[in-house]
């Protein structure tokens, strides 16, 4: 079973690293139905980096900069897949991940939202390059504590896109954890 995946990744001045995620995505061993990239508004690179790929996967939409909660409702909005992934544009996947999705959604077919886990571990789907080490040094540690094990990254989400219909937007009055206020 090859479910179709939409990939939604914002972007706002991310040219260091766009092609990288971009690059993860379609390296995938289980590819995806689309990948939506929208661009909220960057004056930078950004957008040549991504039109420099020839996939017919690849859907850039641009828009006037409104922020990453904005950014994303345009990209469900525009998503064609059965299931709608999120995906910063400064993180990679694993090259699996996809796959592990597939197989949890074939485990779980009644199941709208799968989450997975974000150490970057081979065997699991995502890599968020925010957490560097397992152990580390920090200055508020209830706040690396929430972040880090309680509000995990959207990028382990994969959420049924008729869930998202139901469910609604993301806030676009928030820029930050406006992802975690969306999975609550």
């Amino acid at each position: 079973m090859n479910p179709k995946i939409s990939v939604v990744i914002p972007l706002y001045n991310k040219q260091e690293a766009i092609e990288s995620t971009i690059h993860s995505v379609l390296s995938q061993t289980v590819e995806p139905f689309e990948i939506i990239v929208v661009d909220d508004g960057s004056t930078d690179e950004s957008v040549s980096k991504v039109c420099a790929f020839k996939s017919q996967k690849i859907r850039l939409i641009r828009k006037e900069n409104g922020g990453v909660s904005s950014a994303r409702n345009v990209g469900m909005s525009s998503a064609n897949g059965d299931w709608i992934h999120f995906l910063d544009a400064d993180d990679t996947l694993e090259s699996n991940a996809l796959e592990v999705f597939s197989k949890m959604m074939e485990k779980y077919p009644l199941a709208k939202v799968l989450i997975g886990n974000n150490w970057g571990t081979k065997h699991l789907p995502y890599r968020c390059k925010q957490i560097k080490d397992f152990c580390r040094e920090t200055k508020n540690p209830y706040k690396s504590f929430f972040t880090d094990y309680l509000a995990p990254t959207m990028g382990t989400f994969i959420f049924r896109t008729s869930i998202l219909k139901e469910v609604g937007f993301f806030d676009v009055r928030l820029s930050f954890f406006e992802d975690f206020e969306f999975q609550i």
